[in-house]
């Protein structure tokens, strides 16, 4: 797969992406900020709106196959640490070990980010969630 040996700015998405599959990606990117953004606010019909939006975007990416398979594990790669849980979590399914290795390091973070990661990971390792 080769994504963590680019060299790209990881907030952009990679240069050798359509046109369409880079749109998807920002649109995931920006509604999983969103998404902590109204989660810290309490702004649940914000959190709503971006989880359908996040979802959108995730079975957009499903489409692109194995190209979007590679957006998504780009997204690993993110300087903001909610873009790579979120990316960790759907990433779950298809490179369990690298989404499980981004998972523990964002559970290291003392926000909610990170204990929404602690729950991702004992949640798939009791094999109770479905990220499919």
């Amino acid at each position: 797969w080769g994504h963590l040996a680019s060299h790209h700015d990881p907030r952009e998405p990679h240069p050798d992406m359509s046109r369409p599959l880079k749109k998807i990606v920002a649109a995931y990117r920006r509604h999983t900020l969103g998404h902590t953004a109204a989660s810290f606010d309490g702004d649940t019909p914000g959190v709503d709106r971006h989880h359908r939006r996040i979802v959108e975007a995730l079975l957009a990416l499903r489409d692109h196959g194995a190209d979007g398979e590679r957006a998504l594990l780009d997204l690993l790669e993110d300087d903001e640490t909610a873009v790579r849980g979120w990316a960790a979590t759907h990433a779950l399914e298809f490179d369990e070990s690298l989404a499980i290795q981004i998972l523990e390091e964002v559970a290291n973070d003392p926000r909610l980010v990170g204990i929404e990661a602690q729950a991702v990971l004992e949640e798939w390792r009791a094999r109770r969630i479905d990220v499919s």
